[in-house]
C-alpha cells in the first residue's frame, strides 16, 4: 500500500492547512452531519458494489479496508449526531449531498482499479480526524 502511504503523505499538508483555515459555525457543523447522516450510507453501498467488481485478492483486501473505516465512520458519526441532537430528515439534506452519491453509485465514469481507488483515497483523510 505504498501508494496510500505517499498519497496521504502529499494530501497531509493540504489537509492541515485546510483544518487551520477552516473553524466552522455551530450551524455549518450542524449541517454537516445532517448531510453525512445521507452520505455516508450511500458510500457504503457505493463500496459493497466495488466489491462485487472485486477479481484479485488485494482488491478484496483493498475494499474491505475501506468498507470497515466507512463503517466505522458511520458509527462514529451516529454518536456525534446524537450529542449535537441532530437526526436523518429528508427536507435537511442539501441537493449537494444527493448529487455526491450519484456519483457512487455505479454510473458510467472514468473506468479501471486506478480511478476509483485515487477518488476513494483523496475522501478517506476526511474521516481520519
Amino acid at each position: 500500500m505504498k501508494v496510500i502511504e505517499t498519497l496521504r503523505r502529499e494530501l497531509e499538508p493540504l489537509n492541515r492547512e485546510i483544518a487551520e483555515a477552516l473553524r466552522p459555525s455551530r450551524e455549518a457543523l450542524l449541517s454537516f452531519v445532517a448531510n453525512q447522516l445521507y452520505i455516508v450510507p450511500h458510500d457504503l453501498k457505493a463500496l459493497s458494489a466495488a466489491m462485487v467488481k472485486a477479481n484479485e485478492l488485494d482488491e478484496y483486501r483493498f475494499v474491505k479496508t475501506l468498507i470497515d473505516g466507512d463503517f466505522a465512520a458511520l458509527e462514529a458519526l451516529r454518536e456525534l449526531a446524537e450529542e449535537l441532537g441532530v437526526e436523518f430528515r429528508w427536507e435537511s439534506v442539501d441537493p449537494a449531498a444527493v448529487a455526491y452519491t450519484l456519483t457512487n453509485n455505479g454510473k458510467p465514469r472514468p473506468s479501471g482499479r486506478g480511478f476509483g481507488s485515487l477518488k476513494l483515497l483523496c475522501e478517506v483523510g476526511t474521516w481520519k480526524r
